[in-house]
């Protein structure tokens, strides 16, 4: 019998969020997003979370389909639904579930690097420790990467950054390793501030890094780069409190737009004064690099 098992969940682009919060309260050890290169350019994308192979796992799956069916009931997109519950056959749990987080470059300035793996004798100016646990975000979802190589291609220095929707911490606490003075961050789940303040902790900028429960509109102040990975449809009603919130010439990105969305977002961005500086895709997903012109151009 194998020691360790793999609840899976195919689901929509728009469920990811909460189903990794909910695998992730269920005491899953890692959470993985990934999209299937068939899928690329679709909405179909797999969450799985890692468990001990127990009693209580079971418990989880049913648990998870009773989630995904609430999800439906609320008019949240959950197709196809499809759950597993699958044993990971592998006698060293290390290069079993630890193998789904590698460590990621973004290009020569950045690493994302889980605590157990070594460091490169030759490594980057910038290197995160951050492992996988209850906040969404460790650099392996095709929005995170698209923010971190948005980024990794700015000059950062003495900027002070706003990141909206927090999460693990993950953008908050690279910015401030590729050269940002001071972040402020918000995330409307309180769950998430705890883990986003021990990451913070734990790569030495907790105190560069602001943390609170809130959104957009709970900041103070002006941000010459503001970062929103979150979901289309949180990002589209933000817009008209994120252009007072930038410094005269700042920054704002938005990902976390499923590539379905990406020309609604556009159409909208248009249509309130921001002028598009970039566009980054990948695996589905679509990331804009904003600057704010006014409404009238």
């Amino acid at each position: 019998m194998a020691d360790w098992a793999l609840i899976r969940v195919v689901t929509h682009t728009d469920a990811v969020e909460a189903m990794t919060h909910h695998l992730s309260e269920l005491g899953a050890l890692g959470v993985s997003v990934l999209q299937e290169e068939a899928d690329i350019g679709g909405s179909r994308v797999t969450v799985s979370g890692f468990y001990p192979m127990d009693d209580a796992v079971r418990r989880h799956a049913v648990d998870v389909r009773e989630r995904l069916e609430e999800l439906s009931q609320f008019g949240l997109n959950i197709d196809p639904g499809e759950l597993a519950l699958e044993p990971v056959e592998n006698d060293d749990w290390e290069t079993g579930w630890q193998s789904h987080f590698p460590p990621r470059r973004f290009g020569d300035r950045l690493l994302i690097t889980p605590s157990w793996t070594p460091i490169p004798d030759e490594p980057p100016s910038a290197v995160v420790l951050l492992d996988p646990g209850m906040a969404f975000g460790t650099g392996g979802h095709p929005s995170t990467q698209l923010c971190l190589d948005a980024l990794v291609d700015m000059d950062l220095r003495g900027v002070v950054v706003a990141d909206i929707g927090v999460g693990s911490g993950i953008l908050a606490i690279s910015a401030i390793k590729l050269g940002a003075a001071s972040v402020r961050a918000v995330d409307v789940d309180e769950r998430v501030i705890p883990i986003a303040r021990e990451n913070a902790e734990k790569n030495g900028v907790e105190d560069r890094i602001q943390l609170s429960v809130g959104d957009v509109e709970s900041l103070d102040g002006r941000f010459g780069l503001l970062l929103m990975n979150i979901l289309a449809d949180v990002i589209l009603p933000a817009l008209p409190a994120v252009a007072p919130r930038l410094t005269r010439g700042g920054t704002a990105v938005f990902a976390g737009i499923a590539d379905h969305e990406a020309a609604r977002v556009e159409d909208a961005l248009g249509a309130g004064g921001w002028r598009i500086r970039d566009t980054r895709h990948g695996e589905g997903w679509t990331a804009f690099v904003t600057q704010y012109a006014g409404e009238d151009g």
